[in-house]
């Protein structure tokens, strides 16, 4: 599994070292940009709430069968 691990940690280091970032067009460089809408109703939040939840409720649920398995394996 180490082994793995190290072929994988190569692989993203080289990655990261290929990445290049795409220069923006000049007529957009100094362009203020809205990174939400200007108008946020209640299907966003909605959404936002269902992601929230949906992410940090599945780790809680693991949390919890964790301790649960150490205090049977532990009687």
């Amino acid at each position: 599994m180490i082994i793995f691990s190290c072929i994988l940690g190569l692989l993203y280091s080289i990655a990261l070292l290929l990445m290049k970032e795409r220069p923006l067009p000049p007529s957009i460089q100094n362009a203020k940009r809205r990174w939400l809408p200007r108008k946020l109703n209640g299907q966003f939040w909605s959404v936002g709430f269902s992601v929230f939840f949906g992410i940090f409720g599945y780790l809680v649920c693991g949390v919890f069968v964790i301790h649960m398995l150490k205090l049977m394996v532990s009687c």
